[in-house]
Order: C-alpha cells, then structure tokens, then sequence
C-alpha cells in the first residue's frame, strides 16, 4: 500500500474528512518525527491538561488528532496553510500575558521548534498514539454542575408561610421563625415620632413638617399608617427619591468624563422619564422592556423612547487611542451595567477568559454582547439625538413656547408700528388713486353709529336698522389711555360700531389700521375680515385686501366693528383704506422708508423684518422634543477575544442567553426587526422581564427591601453569584420574588407591603443580648438607624433654611460652587454654569452630574459613584464631612437663612428662637433640656465670642444644621 501523506497544504475542512477510524498511513520519517520527538514534548507538556486530565481545559483536546485540527473554544490549534500562524505555537510562544501556555512556564526553544516542524510535516498522529479523552470537557472558570446547583441561579420556589403563630403579616413570619431559632428578641414597634419621619426620608427623601408629625402622633385612627404610606407614594416626590436610587443603578450622569468631560445633551429628559416612572407606578417588567429595547418595541412612544438613553450614560472617551477597543468597551460598559443590574451577575468579569468563580464563559458574555453589537457608537454634540412626540405637552417646551411667542409678538410689534406709522406718513403722490377713506381719530376721525348693549344677531350685516343707535366720532375710550386720541366717551365692557359708505367701483387694495383694548372684530358687510385678541399700545396696520375684497360690492356697504374690554384703560378706533390698484408695501417701504422714517428706525426695521423671517422659522413644538436616545447601525458579527483583545478573534458567536440557564440558543423574529434596528435588543429584554427568568424579580425585590431597611436580604445586591454573600432570608426573598411577580411588577404594592410589617416598623434602639448575637443585625431584630443620603442633606437644610424649591423636572441646575473646585476645571468659565437664586434651591436630584465636577456638600456624604454601577452607597465616616457642615459656604449661608426664618417666626426671646429652631431641624417639639441647653449655648458664644444676640443666633443655626438628630434618622 502507498504509503498517505497529509499535505501541507489541505485545509482543516480537509483534514477532518480524513478523521475517520481508518487507519492513517505515514512516510517512516513522519512516524520517526512523531516518535522521536513531537510525541515526547506534547505528552510532557501538554497532554495533562489537553486530553489526560479529569478535566479537559478550554475545551482543546491533543490527544487525537481530530482534536488537533478542530482546536478549542479559541478555534483550530493547527493552521496547515499557514504553519507559522498556527494558534498553538502562538500560545506557546510566552510573549505576553494573552499567549502563555503552558501556564507553570514557557517550553524550551528546542520543543517549540518541535512542534513547529511537526505542524509542517502535515501533524503526523498514528491512531495507535491516540488517547481519546475521558475527562470533562470544562471551560477556565469553575465547576460548571456543582456552580448549577448555587441558589442564584435556580429558579425560586414559592415556599409556604410559616406558622401563623409567628405573626399576622407573612413578612414577620419569616424573620420572626429565625428570630425564634436564634433565641433572640425583637425589639418592639418605634415611637410615633419617629416612625414618621422614617416613613417620609424613606418615601420622598424630604422631612415631615413638625406639624405633620404632630397631626400623625395624635391622629388616633387604626389605619394611619398605612393612610400615611399611600399619601406619600401618591406624592410626585416619591418618584423623585426612588428615582434616584435607581439613577445610581445605571451610572447616571449628564457627562461623557474624561479630560473634556463633555456633555450628554438632553440626557436630563432621561432622569425625568426615570422619576416619571416610579411615579406612574409603572411595572417593572415594562420598565426592564424599555430600558432595553423600549425603541424596538411595537407601541414604542416618546417614553420607551427616552428610556433607551440608558445605553447613553457611560462614560465615553472622545479620543480613543484604538478606536475598535474603544467600541468594545462602549459595548462593555452596558452588558455588565445590564447583567449586574437586571440579573445581579458580574458577567462582565467573562470578557477576558472564563468567569473564575461563577458558571459563565467567555462565550456566554461574547453572546449577551452580541444583543447589543449593532449599536451605534456614542458621538459628540447632537449625532445621537432622536426626535420623539409626546402625547401630552411638554412642560419645558411649553415654557420655550411661551418665551418664543413672547419674543415674535416683540417683532411683529416693531415691525407693524414701523410699517404702520410709514403707511401715515407716506405722501399721497407715492399711492394709487384713494377710492375709500374712513379715517380714524388722528385724521379727523369718522362718525359711527355705536351701542354698548348687545344687539341683534344680525347688527353687523347691510341690511340691520340702526337708527335709534348713538352718534359719535372716531376715537371711543377713556381718555389718558396711552397712545389714545379720544372724542367720544366709552366705558363700558363692550361696545359695537358700524359706518356705512358707498363706492361706485371697487378697490384693488385695503388697508386696515386700528388701536384697541382688547379684543376686537372686524366685519365687512357682515363678513368677518379681522380678528385680535389683547390690546394695542399703538396704531397696528393690515393689509386686509384678501379678507375683505370678496366682502365688497358696488353702492351701499357696512364697516362694523365689536372691541371686548375687560380691565385698565380702554380705546377703540379704526380706519380703512381703498385704493384702486394693488401697493406693494415692501416695495414702498424700500423705496421711501429711510426718508420718511429716518435711516436709523428703517435699518431697525429692516433687521427686525429679518430676525421675524428667521424666528418664524423656529417655531417650537409642545409636544416635539430630542432625546439622547439609542440606535443601531450596520450589521456587526461578534467574536470571541482572546484575553479581550480586538486584535485575537477566536470564533464567532450567535446573540444566546447563559448557559447556566439551560436552553440558550436564541431567534430573533423577523417582525421585531424594525427599521435599522435588528430586534436583537427586544429578544434579550423580553427574556430579562419574563416571570420564567430566575434572576429579575429575586434581584429587584432585594433591591427594594435593601433601600428600606438599608442593606439586602442579599447583601450584595449585584452579584447573586457564588461569590455574593449569601440571603440572610433565603425563603422570605423567593416568597418576595413570586410576590412581586403576582402583583403584576407592581414597585408600589412592595412598598405596602414591607413597610407595613413590623420588622420595618421596629426600633432601632440598642441590645446587649442582640447585639452580642447578632452585631450586624442580620435577622431584623431591629431597624437599623442610617445617616441621610448625600441628596437627603442638602434638600433638608434647603428645607429647613425655607428656601427649597419644589418644582419637578426640566434641565438639570446648577447651584453655584466655591472658586477652588471650579479651579479644577480646565476651563473654569465654561465647566460648570449658573443657575438663577431659584433654580439653585432646587432638589438635588435636579443638580447636574458632571463626572469631573461635583457639589462638595453632595461629595462628602458619599454621593453615587458614576463611573459604574452603584448598588449600594457605603456611608463614611471621615473629617471632610465635618469641614464641609462647618466651614463650607453652603452650608454657612444656609445657616444665616434658617437664623432669618427663626426670627421671624418666633420674636426676640432666645428660648423661643431655640425651640423653633430645634422644632424645625428635629421635625418635633424639643424637650425643656434641649431648649435649655440651646440657651446656655447661645449665652455662651456671645459671652466668649463678644457677640451681638443676632449673631449668637446665627452661631445656633450653624450648630442646628450640624446635629446628630438632623442629620441621621431614629
């Protein structure tokens, strides 16, 4: 038999047709080779990991040949084309960290050269050499059927209650059964006072009133909690204070960071959507689809729209070094954002090899990328902007709307008073033949007939009598009207005219002037030729030769005339003018303009005339805005990086869910296609949002019980993986799970039902024996007190100074910073802006995150890192904090305006100014020993300090703005 030489030259496809269980045949210096030298160095380094082992590493076996040439999960091992590109000398060749096998050091030269020579020869591999594989095939991460087993990824059953015996509430049930266990006591229901400043600070973010603390601490109905609850969640700054929480979820900031730092345009609209959410109460499921997908969606509107800018708000280097690196990290930043945030995974941790700990590959996360490949990049100034129609009129349009009508009624007065004045004054022997005149006052004026009671209907038209009307002349009002020329009295709220003229032919032209206040009606032989609303403050001129050339007729003809008074001075005159050929008025004005009206008011006129073209133009819509909002662009396949590196594709891969999930092979409908957009995005939220999903509602419910009680049952809320920390109540999370689900996603029906247990409802005052048992609290046998969140202090003493600003939504504000942050800028003038008085004492969620720049009463009480994800704010401890409350500006300013406000509420008497004060930073009445103390305190500063009794109380406000009791809850 002759002996079978595999060519160098055949392709892997080839290659592998040959695979069969036939035996192979070589030259006797292939087997030599093989014997001699390939055998021995790919047994000694190799084999043990690639073949031999219980398991089988990166799915690469090297112990057949049929696994030589298919490769592993990187792709064929061998190139028979191209030896020298082969991937096994490539990562065996040590030259960084992403080609460095094997991994305990790098082979000699020699056994490289080996293996290089053996790829050339065609890979000779008798099948008597073969070891096929008994190992797992496994991946670098973990275990992947012991990892399948982790609580995190199965999906949750619905347990059954406890024993009733624990307590009414089901929530209580499950904290109470380990309560029991562990022998501990819980601790009993928290005071009134308290519990109601917790309940506010936990729904709005702001502080009860001390009255309404007092009406709910002796309200003695048995439902006012719960009538509190709903109060509050029905309140449009619950969607403010939740929103927020969830604005740290998605890395929210309003810059693209970096250097420039530049802006995200319109990408407040984004925050505005959020908080309209929660304050719509709208199901989470939903939210999950619009967050996603929301453009791909078929009932996508302005909303679902806005909502994509998620995909918007990390950070974005405008420069990249390496463009295509640059794009996967783009890409990046959403699916980890996306996997910790929906799914409480750090898929993210998968981009350069197999997750270490948890079951996810580098081919699941190169799958989840593949939901989002064709996503546009970010780019700078408007490119990523999308027009959207609102159902509703948008607040803030509405507002542009206003200011646009107020500036074109500002034109089109300066450029009708110029042309009307022009018109006035303009010489007869310039205009065609007058074939009508009915002067007004300034001309002589005209007689009218006019009434001031209502008429008959038909009191405009030809035929009407009007004989028992009165007679006066031209110019109807009272005088000292501004701008009025008055000859016949008028008083009244209405007042009808009429003058009736003849004309032998008709005229080509009609001018029609007018002074008015306020509504006026103009009737051309019945026939409406004019209409205004408001008044005038000068003499306004119309050609009217459309309107009214029709209403006209040979022989006996009326002008009637109706003008609406309702408040200030009142005046009515008006005039018309017929002439017998067509004027071009532009054409005069042109002409004669500069002479008649002098060349300063006509150069006025002129650019007025151009800046009304230019304005008109511009003209605003109340329900059509830009958001920053995603896209897609292109069709973009997705491969597997070595190391996460663009520059060593491996092999391809499809959009798929998890493998850790089961099933992940995924189609995309044609139908969800929808423009340029591939439908991918609305596949993968429709998985997230569906109740079969085993993540998404486990994750969210944690979510909402950890921003009530201050941690998780899952401490850590983004990461439900085997390196997470464990449910304290793993059965009370699956029973809120299915809950939630149940409810229809309903966020607010959750927030009823924790806070009304008594586990939220508990003290949180101190036990020895709990807290030697359980020092963390970890099964709720008290509520754990907490300082306010970084928003939560300023708007408080914003609140407390009398000065917040309530108003919801529009653009972001910017209060003003001292000179040594902006400093920090690299063009301090332009970096940051300056809001009006009002809009600074707006509610922080309203103040701009710029990721280079940031208000330091915010910063210091650790404020959401914007960089990332931000599931949890760990609250600190250290001495900026007390530098800013102290010394900072903000902080001193407000203090000389919560003095001012005790002032006046309270009068002179310092024991009077210390309860008001204390009442209004406490939310509650203060006892004798504190309104006391706040007394010596005042007496003391004054004494030492040789103060007045006004800047003693100033001293008092700072020291009220620093207290305990201000600044933390129970």
């Amino acid at each position: 038999m002759k002996p079978y030489i595999i060519p160098s030259g055949l392709s892997i496809l080839v290659g592998l047709s040959c695979l069969s269980g036939a035996p192979r045949s070589y030259t006797d210096e292939q087997i030599a080779f093989w014997e001699d030298e390939a055998f021995p160095v790919l047994e000694e380094n190799c084999w043990k990991c690639h073949g031999i082992s219980k398991k089988i590493r990166g799915g690469l076996i090297l112990t057949t040949l049929e696994g030589v040439l298919k490769g592993g999960e990187f792709g064929p091992s061998v190139d028979l084309k191209n030896p020298e590109a082969s991937l096994l000398l490539k990562m065996t060749s040590h030259q960084d960290k992403d080609h460095e096998m094997p991994p305990d050091g790098k082979m000699s030269d020699e056994d490289i050269a080996v293996l290089a020579k053996w790829i050339e020869m065609g890979v000779p591999f008798p099948n008597a050499d073969e070891v096929e594989p008994e190992g797992e095939i496994v991946h670098h991460g973990p275990d992947y059927e012991k990892a399948k087993s982790h609580w995190g990824f199965s999906k949750p059953t619905k347990p059954k209650l406890p024993l009733h015996a624990l307590g009414e509430h089901p929530i209580d049930r499950f904290i109470n059964l380990q309560l029991k266990e562990a022998k501990l006591p819980a601790n009993s229901r928290a005071e009134d006072g308290l519990l109601v400043r917790r309940v506010f600070y936990d729904l709005i973010g702001l502080p009860p009133a001390p009255e309404e603390v007092d009406e709910y601490v002796n309200d003695e109905n048995s439902e006012k909690f719960s009538n509190l609850v709903d109060r509050l969640l029905m309140s449009s700054h619950y969607g403010e204070k939740w929103g927020r929480h969830w604005l740290d979820l998605v890395r929210y900031a309003e810059t693209n960071g970096y250097e420039r730092d530049g802006n995200k345009p319109e990408i407040w609209r984004y925050r505005d959507y959020v908080i309209d959410s929660f304050n719509q109460n709208k199901p989470y499921d939903r939210m999950i689809l619009e967050h996603i997908a929301g453009d791909e969606l078929p009932d996508a509107d302005a909303a679902s729209i806005t909502a994509t800018g998620y995909h918007r708000l990390g950070v974005w280097d405008d420069e990249p070094a390496d463009r295509t690196l640059a794009r996967y990290d783009y890409l990046d930043d959403i699916v980890r954002t996306s996997g910790e945030v929906f799914l409480g995974m750090t898929i993210g941790c998968a981009r350069c090899h197999d997750h270490k700990i948890d079951p996810i590959s580098a081919k699941d996360y190169y799958s989840m990328l593949s939901f989002f490949a064709n996503v546009s990049p970010h780019r700078n100034a408007q490119s990523n902007l999308i027009k959207v129609t609102a159902i509703k009129p948008d607040p803030q349009l509405v507002h542009t709307r206003k200011n646009w009508e107020a500036r074109k009624q500002q034109l089109d007065r300066s450029v009708v008073s110029f042309e009307s004045d022009f018109f006035s004054k303009l010489e007869p022997k310039h205009l065609p033949k007058s074939i009508l005149n009915i002067a007004d006052a300034r001309t002589g004026g005209t007689d009218w007939k006019y009434t001031f009671s209502a008429p008959a209907d038909d009191w405009q038209t030809n035929g009407f009598g009007d004989a028992d009307w009165a007679v006066g002349k031209s110019g109807f009002g009272l005088k000292g009207t501004p701008g009025s020329i008055v000859r016949t009295d008028w008083n009244t709220p209405h007042i009808w005219m009429r003058h009736k003229f003849g004309l032998a032919e008709l005229p080509e032209s009609l001018f029609l002037s007018f002074h008015h206040d306020e509504d006026i009606t103009v009737f051309l032989n019945g026939r409406i030729i004019f209409q205004k609303s408001g008044y005038s403050t000068h003499y306004e001129t119309h050609d009217v030769t459309e309107t009214a050339h029709a209403a006209l007729q040979t022989g006996q003809n009326v002008l009637a005339v109706h003008v609406k008074q309702t408040a200030g001075g009142q005046y009515a005159d008006i005039s018309l003018r017929g002439f017998s050929k067509k004027i071009n008025l532009d054409g005069l004005i042109g002409n004669h303009g500069s002479r008649v009206m002098t060349a300063g008011r006509f150069n006025a006129y002129k650019k007025d005339k151009k800046n009304l073209a230019n304005h008109l133009k511009s003209e605003p819509s109340t329900n059509q805005y830009p958001v920053l909002a995603v896209a897609e662009q292109g069709e973009h396949p997705v491969h597997i990086l070595r190391r996460g590196n663009p520059a060593l594709p491996g092999p391809q891969v499809e959009p798929a869910f998890p493998s850790i999930f089961g099933d992940s092979e995924t189609k995309i409908p044609a139908s969800y296609k929808k423009g340029s957009s591939s439908g991918r995005r609305r596949v993968l939220a429709e998985w997230l949002a569906s109740p079969e999903n085993p993540m998404t509602a486990r994750v969210m419910v944690n979510r909402i019980w950890q921003y009530h009680f201050g941690r998780g049952i899952v401490r850590s809320s983004n990461d439900f993986g085997i390196q997470g920390v464990a449910p304290t109540h793993p059965k009370l999370l699956d029973w809120l799970a299915h809950r939630f689900v149940e409810s229809g996603w309903d966020i607010k029906a959750m927030h009823r039902l924790i806070m009304s247990s008594h586990a939220y409802q508990r003290s949180s005052a101190p036990n020895d024996q709990a807290l030697l048992k359980d020092p963390l609290n970890n099964l709720f046998w008290r509520f754990d007190m907490r300082r306010l969140q970084a928003e939560e202090v300023r708007d408080s003493i914003l609140a407390a100074r009398g000065s917040i600003n309530l108003s919801l939504g529009g653009p972001s504000v910017t209060p003003p910073l001292p000179e040594i942050i902006l400093k920090t800028a690299s063009q301090p003038d332009k970096a940051w802006g300056k809001s009006t008085p009002a809009q600074a004492n707006r509610r922080s969620v309203y103040v701009k995150v710029k990721r280079s720049l940031q208000d330091p009463i915010l910063l210091s009480h650790d404020m959401a890192d914007t960089d990332s994800t931000c599931p949890v704010r760990f609250t600190t401890t250290v001495p900026t904090q007390s530098l800013t409350m102290l010394n900072g500006e903000f902080v001193n300013d407000s203090a000389l305006l919560l003095a001012d406000r005790i002032r006046r509420t309270a009068g002179p008497s310092s024991a009077e100014q210390v309860e008001c004060g204390l009442s209004i930073v406490f939310s509650r009445k203060p006892q004798p020993q504190e309104v006391q103390a706040g007394v010596r305190m005042m007496e003391e500063v004054a004494r030492v300090g040789n103060l007045s009794p006004k800047e003693a109380l100033d001293r008092f406000a700072l020291l009220a703005l620093n207290l305990n009791e201000f600044i933390y809850l129970d």
